[in-house]
């Protein structure tokens, strides 16, 4: 499998990814509030059951799914 460069954020101009969504971007800032997703990436990506379906949630809701 090649690996790809990373896509380029259309509001911030820096490369998509996970860190830059949760913790950066402002295009999603409202879905992030909406879905309880904390802009630190240890509590989002830890072992809570609840924040990890809130993050799925979050995904579907702005289709990044297989731009991430």
């Amino acid at each position: 499998m090649a690996r790809e460069d990373a896509p380029i954020c259309q509001t911030c101009g820096t490369a998509l990814t996970v860190k830059h969504i949760i913790a950066n971007c402002l295009m999603y800032e409202h879905e992030l509030v909406d879905h309880r997703i904390s802009y630190h990436l240890d509590i989002e990506l830890g072992a809570n059951q609840e924040k990890i379906i809130d993050l799925i949630n979050f995904i579907k809701q702005t289709k990044l799914f297989n731009s991430i």
